[in-house]
């Protein structure tokens, strides 16, 4: 699931150090990101949100898995 953070990114045509220039941190953060390695703070998921055109809370749904989202 954690995947679909980088289907976003690849959506939108953008490379990891792209995505990550425009939210203001480096590519290292993108992609533990993607890997789900990392947390996202509320201030990233709002400019990930922003610079890939969804809601927050596809942004949070992407970041979860199957078993996450239904506890």
């Amino acid at each position: 699931m954690v995947n679909k953070l980088r289907d976003l990114r690849l959506s939108m045509n953008l490379s990891q150090i792209d995505a990550a220039a425009k939210i203001g941190s480096n590519d290292i953060f993108i992609s533990k990101a993607e890997m789900g390695k990392t947390e996202i703070k509320l201030k990233e998921a709002v400019r990930l949100a922003y610079i890939y055109g969804v809601t927050l809370d596809d942004i949070y749904i992407a970041t979860k898995s199957q078993s996450e989202l239904c506890r």
